[in-house]
């Protein structure tokens, strides 16, 4: 990682607490984790939502930190599976990569 990327990695880690990132073409992109409201909406709206990317989008949209709404659609046009690697990044930032182990007698 480029020394640049490093000194606004920590910065926003300072803001924001742990955050996913990528750097994508030399560019860092960042994304928050959503408070516990923006996640329950997130899952309500894929629960009755048929097609899945607008809310991925929606949920990277929302928690990006780095850049504007219309940088990050740009990024999408170009990488229309990122939006789903983006939301699983934010999902392990809320703690569903947890793993809980049962001990069986």
């Amino acid at each position: 990682m480029k020394p640049e990327h490093k000194k606004a990695l920590d910065a926003l880690w300072e803001a924001h607490g742990k955050v996913a990132h990528a750097v994508i073409e030399n560019t860092l992109y960042a994304f928050k984790a959503p408070s516990q409201d923006e996640w329950e909406e997130h899952q309500s709206r894929l629960e009755k939502e048929k097609l899945r990317g607008p809310v991925w989008r929606s949920l990277a949209l929302l928690c990006c930190v780095t850049h504007t709404t219309e940088e990050i659609a740009e990024l999408f046009e170009k990488y229309p599976g990122l939006p789903v690697r983006i939301a699983d990044a934010i999902s392990d930032l809320v703690g569903a990569d947890i793993e809980f182990t049962v001990k069986k007698d």
